[in-house]
């Protein structure tokens, strides 16, 4: 997987922030915001989108040089973070009812605190492989 971390400037641009969260349930979590590898059959949050048109250049650079990427999408912050994370859902894959926190793992939420301290305001995702 592949993210993109961007802010907007003074000027409404789009520009990146770099910060590196650590996630320690990517595999559940693609299936949630991309509905990739996602034998789980929890989520997506939203459908798939695609690229940003207004996504900055680095972001349309690796999209171009990797052909390769599949099911882009990106999210705006505030909808991760104002997710009913309470939700129950059933993981098909390990066959038991939880709730979405603990189907996402406590590390997830921290890489959310990261990602707000760090200012970001939109992720990219895309796969590869």
């Amino acid at each position: 997987m592949i993210a993109f971390f961007e802010r907007r400037d003074a000027t409404g641009a789009w520009m990146p922030v770099e910060c590196n969260p650590r996630f320690d349930s990517w595999s559940g979590l693609y299936g949630w915001i991309a509905d990739v590898r996602n034998s789980s059959e929890i989520g997506p949050l939203v459908p798939r989108r695609g690229m940003p048109v207004d996504a900055t250049e680095g972001a349309r650079k690796a999209f171009e040089e990797y052909s390769d990427l599949y099911g882009v999408t990106w999210y705006q912050l505030t909808e991760l973070t104002g997710a009913d994370y309470t939700e129950t859902v059933f993981d098909r894959g390990e066959k038991r009812t939880l709730s979405l926190r603990d189907f996402l793992g406590e590390s997830y939420f921290g890489s959310l605190e990261e990602l707000e301290e760090a200012g970001v305001e939109r992720i990219i995702f895309a796969f590869d492989g």
